[in-house]
């Protein structure tokens, strides 16, 4: 089952795995960096609550004209292999 890990440091990345080594082979595989990189680049990593970190999509509420949001938790599931959801980066 995957769980949301949170690389937190100057910037948050979150990424889909099942556990703390897969998600840093997961963000190493998908930024093309090393081990020290991420060493050097996050104070944190933890497992949050998927259902707690919102993303935004490219969709737009027609009646509002806001950005329609999604949670975590809705782009894992039915999930099994690890993804970078996203990036404060970004």
């Amino acid at each position: 089952m995957l769980k949301l890990y949170e690389f937190s440091g100057t910037e948050t990345d979150w990424v889909a795995a099942s556990s703390e080594d897969e998600a840093r082979d997961t963000m190493m595989s998908h930024y093309g960096i090393g081990p020290d990189d991420i060493t050097g680049s996050y104070e944190s990593i933890s497992v949050v609550d998927p259902a707690e970190v919102e993303f935004f999509t490219d969709k737009v509420n027609v009646k509002t004209e806001e950005t329609v949001m999604t949670t975590a938790a809705a782009m894992m599931e039915g999930k099994t292999k690890p993804f970078v959801l996203g990036s404060t980066y970004q």
